[in-house]
């Protein structure tokens, strides 16, 4: 849960307490029939958040075993201090990590509760919580809806965070868990504050989501040594958001190239070596006994002082232009060492090596087939899960000494955005007939500005044929809005004349960048046809995963 928002709950604990004990809970009957086939001694009710505990004293005076978890310490003591025949029922819990209980329930409640939940810890909140509902048992949640009252970080007055999550995007994600949507009501506000709730009722129809359970269990459940399975986890989310073309299919199993993992293990561990704390990823990784894999990224840094410094060589590596041969030979061996650290690692021993496989004579790394889908269809939602599930790994393997939140801040870095940005304004300002790629003003060194055309908040990459010229009040119009189909569809020929521009300049670069990304669609001839209707496709097929607003232009 947000700790700000926690916070807020015990700084005003009065306050909440009363209003909680206020609210008539008008919905109590509708959730009273669901579960009517139930015996009443044997049904078993979770309401995470439990406030005063008013909803579980409700359910446990009709006879049902109702418990509570709480995250506020002062608002446990509170309800000791007023009713204390219900401190019996509630205990210390938040999301997204709920505490071992010897059953599971009928149902569980998150009242008012989601939004306080930070981007990254939704998934592998509503993971958990599925993990404790009986099969053909209920979740129920209620969602605020558009609150006008939220600063840009979507705070309230007090501090609390809100996140502006969509029912439906909720619903999608508890669906791909195995959940039936059962019904939506729209409620007032009690207090009449200015905005009304969602109430959502889903049903958990399948017991087993075999593919995520499957992913769950690498970061879950199995031994850890290291921080290299989360690693991995992670490469394959980017995978399946940047790099589908280069996935093969053969029969029950997908196949991805080694390096192709190697190389996004760079991108991630680069920030994590370079950063000014000592960010241990393995147990034996000691500041006075650093691993093999730290020495030798120190050497290779010696020489590419950066990451961009470093990419920018890996791609004259691909294209087979790097003049240096000592510097080449040095960077194979690098990736060469990555490459076996993951097949010696997490390869070899995820699942017992029954989940990963490897081809030593294609370099190939397969997984089954449902297992991929997963990662498609939820690569944003498992990504955060994987990154808070690092960062935990970070602080148990420092012994503390490196907190949660700070390694997160290292395992969220790219590349330099502002260093991009700054290089490719440069070179969109030597053009003589510089132009606004979604309006074609004409535009100088006073309102240019550059534009992540999939935005970077959704897609955190630095992809030269993603980077646009753009106007500045345009730019800041735009925001974080996906362009949509429509409209690239009518600034196509512009889109396109300014990649084929970009790729006489940086050459090297650009075309390890759409080899990348198109794979086998990739020709020499026509490329720029084949990477619009990419780029249309992701746009369109990202807008509507995430469940975002999506740009139609000025």
């Amino acid at each position: 849960m947000d700790k700000q928002t926690l916070e807020a709950y015990d700084r005003l604990t009065d306050e909440y307490f009363v209003r909680q004990e206020r609210f008539t809970h008008s919905y109590l009957s509708e959730l009273e029939f669901l579960l009517k086939d139930i015996p009443l001694s044997e049904t078993n009710v979770l309401d995470i958040g439990c406030g005063s505990g008013k909803f579980i004293e409700h359910f446990y005076n009709l006879g049902l075993k109702a418990t509570g978890i709480e995250p506020s310490t002062k608002m446990i003591e509170q309800v000791a201090k007023r009713y204390p025949h219900r401190s019996a029922w509630i205990q210390m819990g938040s999301l997204p990590h709920i505490p071992s209980f010897s059953d599971t329930f009928d149902m569980v409640s998150v009242f008012a509760v989601l939004q306080h939940v930070p981007r990254s810890e939704l998934f592998l909140s509503l993971f958990n919580i599925k993990q404790i509902i009986k099969p053909k048992g209920y979740i129920v949640f209620s969602l605020p809806l558009e609150r006008k009252d939220l600063n840009e970080d979507a705070r309230d007055k007090e501090g609390r965070l809100h996140y502006p999550y969509n029912t439906n995007e909720i619903c999608l994600l508890l669906e791909q868990l195995g959940f039936q949507f059962v019904k939506e009501f729209n409620l007032p506000d009690e207090e009449g504050r200015g905005w009304s709730w969602s109430l959502c009722i889903m049903r958990l129809m399948h017991e087993k989501s075999v593919p995520l359970d499957r992913i769950d269990s690498i970061l879950s459940r199995e031994r850890k040594t290291a921080t290299y399975k989360p690693a991995l986890l992670r490469a394959l989310c980017d995978i399946a958001l940047e790099n589908q073309n280069l996935v093969l299919y053969e029969s029950n199993r997908v196949y991805i190239p080694i390096r192709l993992i190697a190389e996004k293990w760079i991108l991630y561990f680069w920030n994590l070596f370079s950063a000014p704390i000592y960010l241990p990823q393995v147990t034996s990784d000691k500041e006075e006994a650093p691993s093999r894999l730290r020495q030798t990224f120190h050497s290779i840094q010696s020489k590419l002082m950066t990451l961009d410094d470093y990419l920018d060589k890996e791609a004259l590596l691909h294209s087979e232009k790097l003049i240096d041969l000592e510097l080449q030979k040095e960077m194979n061996l690098f990736l060469n060492l990555w490459e076996q650290t993951i097949i010696k690692g997490p390869i070899k021993y995820s699942s017992d090596g029954e989940l990963f496989q490897f081809d030593p004579k294609r370099q190939l790394v397969s997984l089954p087939i449902p297992i991929w889908k997963e990662f498609v269809l939820l690569e944003s939602w498992i990504r955060d899960a994987v990154i808070l599930r690092w960062a935990e790994e970070i602080e148990r393997i420092s012994k503390n000494s490196v907190r949660t939140g700070q390694a997160i801040d290292y395992l969220m870095m790219g590349q330099n955005r502002e260093r991009k940005q700054g290089q490719l304004r440069e070179l969109f300002l030597e053009q003589s007939d510089l132009s606004c790629i979604w309006t074609g003003k004409s535009l100088h060194s006073g309102n240019l500005d550059v534009d992540h055309g999939i935005p970077y908040s959704y897609w955190k990459n630095n992809f030269l044929w993603n980077l646009f010229p753009t106007d500045a009040n345009t730019n800041r119009l735009k925001s974080d809005k996906i362009p949509s189909a429509n409209l690239l569809s009518k600034r196509e020929l512009q889109i396109r004349e300014h990649w084929k521009k970009l790729s006489q300049s940086k050459p090297n670069q650009f075309t390890f960048e759409i080899k990348n990304y198109l794979g086998k669609y990739y020709q020499a001839k026509d490329w720029d046809v084949t990477l619009f209707a990419m780029y249309q496709e992701t746009a369109e097929t990202l807008a509507s995963r995430r469940g975002v607003m999506q740009w139609e232009g000025v």
